[in-house]
């Protein structure tokens, strides 16, 4: 069994395609860092401050996150990727870790996006449509300044998919086989009617056709069960593509956890079929008529502008063409580069620059910059600065078509899956089956060390790999959650005004998605509200949204409203509007006196949390 393993490894590491799709990936993944860098430094007031403006963290917050989002932005141009790569992973463990960003503020795809980071360090995800792949041409020999696409192993593809996707799919395949509204087929229903999570998206015309939720809930179950044994298997990629691309776009139109959504989907970059990325090539390029440039392969600069120009030429409008320099008849143009519009017309040096622009389309606007005077004047300056005295070809290095990685061996590779396997099936038996069933592991002193010992390395494997259970939108977490909190801010004149945040209908309102919609809805309010802890999230939103709003918390007063809802396990119709319709009542006040709050809510709005199983 062993051997047969190494060996499908060792085929899939000699296995060469194109690294388009890697490429690709690579790009989509880096922007949903940035994404989530941008979200994190609007809200870093809520999010690190312990109390937002009044008791803050360190700067060092906010630097941390401007170097975190240049990293993510090297890895998305492919610049010096494998350096980036490994920065942006010991980033993000390093908020998870240091931040409230792991238990009050998860995001919920945390874990995804370790496992993915951490993979990419192994994986030569520079090799196609990056920078690192244009410095390679560019330090390359002239006669191939555009070489073909960079081939890569066929594993570089399904490793990704196994442990980030496979595993996560079938890791919570387990657990809705323990939840009643999953079994029901409910299990894409029910969220969808609850109003912290749904979108401004109305689809009461899909919930109220019982039938079809009940059919998405079981194909949801079943495709997740299969994907992680069927992705690699070339008649399946399609079937399994288009399920999960539907899955994960219905979460993004549906559900108001887009960083969650978006995080899933890109990882279909890598499971959409290889030649596809060179169709959908051929089908963007232009076939004919493209615009010839010229260039003096003896000069420096005008040989690496067609080189550079060439690269980001994703439509295929240009022709290189390159001529001597002795065929120039001024002295003045030597070594510089010729281009020739739609029109016929001829434009020299610093004019065919500015035309590049314009015919690679999605450049226009940087032609357009170079057409004001105060902008153009100063990069003509340059370069003319950039162009040689005289031309010549100095001496280039020879290198391949391929960058120089040394993939690691097929034995290595089998091991360390295998590590990755034992750190998942230890969180899914100890999670997926002993706590689900109730049975105690502690009953010896051997059993206490090995369940303490399973409980270190889960809490080891979930922050450093992304390796934990998956037990997401389960019976416990809907079950008994009947109730919903919003905060109004009530004026000296008595006018009553919304925070921007829970809006009247319930829903949690853009842009407090993500890791705020998870703070509300998944802590700070539960089916059981802790004192403690609704008071911590309270004063949290209330700080950060007063600053917002221009509100004084010298003396300042919140009403704290609540809302009946239905969570049901089984189906019923129109819930989805009959949640948005209730009346709310007020049943407390959050007071701020000289930034200073108090909270006064009746006692039996809260219960006894019950003492968690063993």
């Amino acid at each position: 069994m062993n051997q047969r393993i190494l060996g499908l490894i060792e085929c899939c590491l000699n296995k060469k395609v194109s690294g388009t799709g890697l490429g690709v990936f690579r790009i989509l993944f880096g922007l949903v860092i940035i994404q989530e860098i941008a979200f994190l430094f609007y809200f870093r007031r809520l999010i690190f401050d312990n109390i937002p403006y009044i008791d803050p963290v360190t700067p060092w917050i906010e630097i941390t996150l401007i170097l975190w989002g240049m990293t993510a932005a090297m890895l998305t141009t492919g610049s010096y990727t494998r350096i980036s790569a490994i920065l942006n992973y010991f980033f993000w463990v390093g908020f998870l870790i240091f931040t409230p960003m792991w238990h009050d503020f998860d995001g919920g795809f945390d874990q995804l996006m370790i496992s993915s980071s951490f993979l990419l360090i192994f994986l030569p995800a520079g090799n196609n449509l990056s920078i690192d792949r244009l410095r390679l041409k560019l330090t390359g020999p002239r006669q191939n300044a555009s070489p073909s696409p960079s081939k890569i192993p066929v594993l570089c593809y399904y490793a990704p998919l196994a442990v980030s996707l496979g595993l996560l799919y079938f890791d919570a395949a387990l657990h809705k086989l323990f939840s009643e509204f999953w079994l029901n087929g409910l299990g894409t229903w029910l969220p969808s009617t609850m109003p912290y999570y749904i979108s401004p998206l109305d689809t009461s015309f899909l919930l109220n056709i019982k039938w079809l939720q009940m059919a998405f809930g079981y194909t949801l179950i079943v495709f997740q069960f299969c994907f992680i044994f069927l992705c690699y298997f070339k008649p399946f990629r399609i079937p399994l593509f288009i399920i999960g691309i539907l899955f994960h776009i219905g979460i993004i139109l549906s559900l108001n956890i887009y960083p969650f959504g978006f995080g899933m989907l890109v990882h279909y970059a890598l499971l959409a079929p290889i030649s596809w990325w060179s169709r959908i090539r051929e089908t963007i390029s232009i076939k004919s008529n493209r615009t010839p440039l010229y260039y003096d392969p003896q000069c420096e600069t005008a040989w690496r502008f067609a080189v550079i120009a060439k690269h980001f030429d994703i439509f295929n409008t240009l022709k290189l063409c390159a001529f001597k320099s002795h065929t120039i008849t001024s002295s003045k143009q030597t070594g510089q580069f010729h281009l020739i519009d739609s029109h016929g017309t001829k434009h020299v040096g610093f004019q065919a620059l500015r035309c590049t622009f314009h015919t690679l389309r999605y450049t226009a606007p940087l032609g357009i910059i170079l057409q004001i005077p105060m902008f153009g004047n100063i990069v003509q300056r340059i370069y003319w600065a950039c162009l040689p005295g005289q031309t010549t070809k100095p001496a280039r290095r020879a290198t391949t078509n391929e960058t120089n990685i040394n993939y690691p061996q097929a034995r290595v590779l089998y091991r360390f899956f295998i590590l990755i396997l034992l750190l998942q099936l230890n969180s899914t038996i100890y999670y997926g089956f002993f706590y689900r069933f109730g049975v105690d592991t502690r009953t010896t002193p051997v059993a206490r060390a090995i369940t303490n010992l399973s409980n270190i390395t889960t809490s080891l494997s979930h922050t450093l790999l992304g390796i934990t259970p998956h037990a997401l939108y389960m019976d416990e977490h809907f079950a008994g959650y009947e109730r919903i909190l919003a905060i109004t801010y009530k004026s000296g004149n008595g006018q009553e005004t919304w925070l921007p945040f829970v809006n009247q209908q319930g829903r949690i309102v853009a842009p407090n998605w993500g890791r705020v919609h998870s703070m509300w809805a998944n802590v700070a309010v539960r089916p059981i509200l802790n004192e403690q802890r609704l008071y911590k999230f309270i004063r949290k939103v209330t700080a950060f949204w007063a600053s917002k709003l221009g509100i004084s918390l010298d003396d300042a007063n919140f009403a704290i409203k609540m809302k009946r809802i239905a969570v049901p396990m089984t189906w019923q119709y129109d819930l989805r509007n009959k949640n948005l319709s209730g009346e709310w009542n007020t049943i407390g006040y959050a007071t701020w006196n000289n930034v200073q709050m108090q909270m006064k809510i009746p006692s039996d709005h809260f219960l006894k949390k019950p003492n968690p199983p063993n």
